[in-house]
């Protein structure tokens, strides 16, 4: 992964003689970019590389409509239950396309909790929104013997060049997603 952004050398200058508030926007939305790509690869795989919604040897489970307060815990309820099915007894952690993970500030009726309370007690690894699903979501056994990310080299920032009176700046990272028991990962799919 790999990103550049520009910074101005008299913004710099100013920054450093005189203290004025360094400009760091251009900076953030370089390492937002990284951060989006890394998501992406995770999710979605890269080049010959399946991500975590397309794995082959994954179980799936089709969701059900999530308009009435307590089916998202009860379609979560039957991923775990398809997992511990397969040997994969937990902990779980969930990600979740960002139109369904919000639906899960609703409040039952029948109490204060929100499902979201609800479903972090049963999903202890974690329940996280996650713009780069676009639809869906997935759920899997946590444990680095199921599957990780490897990092080559972490988000690190190099000079690349001056470009006039601003200087050139790169954020690489390089990663891997290594799945080992793809069995470990349920994902959740919308009705066609």
């Amino acid at each position: 992964i790999s990103t550049t952004f520009i910074l101005g050398v008299r913004d710099i200058l100013a920054s450093e003689e005189n203290g004025l508030p360094f400009p760091i926007s251009a900076v953030a939305e370089a390492a937002m970019e990284c951060a989006r790509t890394e998501d992406s690869i995770i999710f979605d795989g890269f080049e010959g590389c399946p991500g975590l919604l397309a794995m082959e040897g994954a179980g799936s489970l089709t969701l059900s409509s999530w308009n009435t307060v307590g089916k998202a815990a009860d379609d979560v309820i039957k991923a775990l239950i398809q997992l511990d099915g397969a040997g994969y007894h937990g902990p779980y952690a969930m990600a979740l396309a960002p139109d369904r993970y919000n639906l899960l500030y609703r409040r039952y009726p029948q109490g204060q909790g929100t499902e979201l309370e609800h479903v972090r007690s049963i999903v202890t690894g974690g329940v996280y929104k996650a713009p780069a699903i676009k639809s869906g979501g997935v759920v899997l056994a946590t444990g680095r013997r199921f599957a990780s990310i490897v990092l080559g080299q972490d988000m690190t920032v190099g000079f690349v060049g001056p470009m006039g009176d601003s200087l050139e700046f790169s954020i690489i990272e390089s990663l891997a997603l290594v799945v080992r028991e793809p069995a470990s990962v349920c994902v959740l799919k919308e009705k066609s």
